[in-house]
């Protein structure tokens, strides 16, 4: 119980040295671990408002979640009201998320994807691990006061970490709940013009933590995949490239054998992946500057509601958009989106470049036209 032995410590020496009557910043952080090391699961829903120069986005639902004592490791399931990821979790072997569009578990067996976007976010709360304690305790700290979230009181501290010389900090305000001692109110600023205001409700304990409160298995019918496609095996240059035969927006069946003895570029993409949708001008620009080209665009995991060629359209893209099926993708090996596929005359595979394999895979794909058509 080192960890336990660590934060007692930090309650003490904060106590000792405090100049007011009130509570020291440092000592509601380390009571608050004192509480979720206690060896319970809690439960409780949370709001997450991620506010950017250009853009804010929100996330929302449910977590249950219990740290380790020793090592002040979290186990955790989220479960979002809304979004691509249906269902998120951490057990000690792997992070795995549910996507329903892909109707897959992508399992993170390196557990790096934790520390990103909304997750990475309430990984700040107690329940989820060290994060808070590590900061408060390196940070400038200060009780501003008594306050309320939705009505329920809280006490509210500042803390302010300094990162370097040139004046570049992060902020935290917290609000520690009368009742509970753990955080109601979490708001992230920093000096680059991030704010991140997470909110929690209902928090209670749920028992004493078991694998299966914390278990994400696949649904019937559902994969399971590697988060991280960069090990996957995708389309090698010379091999034939897999047949289609897909509906475009009017109605009528294209296939791929229609262009045999052209150079042919598919896409893959999809509506709901933002660097397939940023990239959609730039696909536009190949086919202009390439007349001979036969640029496609293959729209996977998209719902009947969604019209992505309308879609694309809407972002300049007048090439031909086609719906791709599981067996499309799956043929042609496609486990990140973008995707691109250059299809030599001969019917064979010139080049291949996936986004997340590869951050410039754009202008690989520039090159390689550049060199070969011109």
């Amino acid at each position: 119980m080192l960890r336990r032995l660590a934060l007692l410590t930090l309650v003490a020496s904060a106590a000792a040295s405090a100049q007011d009557a009130g509570l020291p910043a440092r000592v509601l952080v380390a009571e608050a671990y004192d509480v979720v090391l206690g060896g319970q699961a809690f439960g409780f829903g949370f709001d997450v408002a991620l506010t950017t120069p250009d853009t804010t986005l929100r996330d929302a639902g449910h977590a249950v979640t219990a740290l380790d004592a020793e090592s002040a490791s979290a186990r955790f399931r989220l479960a979002f009201d809304a979004g691509e990821i249906q269902t998120a979790a951490l057990t000690a072997d792997a992070f795995r998320v549910a996507m329903p569009r892909t109707q897959t578990v992508y399992v993170d067996s390196s557990k790096a994807e934790v520390t990103g976007g909304t997750v990475g976010l309430l990984m700040l709360h107690p329940a989820f691990g060290a994060a808070l304690y590590s900061l408060a305790a390196d940070a400038q700290a200060e009780v501003v006061g008594p306050d309320s979230v939705a009505g329920a009181a809280c006490t509210r501290a500042r803390y302010v970490l300094t990162l370097d010389a040139e004046g570049n900090h992060l902020a935290l305000d917290v609000c520690f709940d009368a009742a509970t001692g753990l955080p109601s109110e979490i708001v992230y600023r920093d000096s680059g013009g991030i704010e991140a205001r997470m909110t929690f409700a209902d928090l209670a304990p749920v028992g004493s933590p078991s694998d299966a409160l914390f278990a994400l298995d696949a649904p019937p019918g559902w994969r399971t995949a590697p988060y991280d496609p960069s090990g996957l095996p995708v389309l090698a240059i010379g091999d034939p490239a897999p047949g289609f035969a897909l509906v475009d927006a009017s109605g009528e069946t294209v296939t791929l054998d229609a262009f045999r003895g052209q150079t042919v570029l598919v896409d893959f993409w999809g509506t709901w992946c933002a660097p397939c949708v940023t990239a959609i001008p730039h696909v536009q620009e190949i086919a202009d500057t390439y007349p001979d080209l036969v640029v496609l665009g293959l729209a996977a995991y998209e719902d009947d509601a969604t019209d992505p060629a309308a879609f694309a359209r809407q972002r300049g893209g007048r090439y031909p958009v086609l719906r791709a099926d599981q067996a499309t993708v799956d043929a042609w090996r496609v486990h990140a989106f973008p995707t691109y596929v250059v299809v030599a005359p001969d019917g064979s595979i010139a080049f291949v470049a996936v986004e997340d394999r590869e951050p410039d895979a754009q202008a690989a794909l520039d090159a390689f036209l550049a060199q070969t058509l011109r």
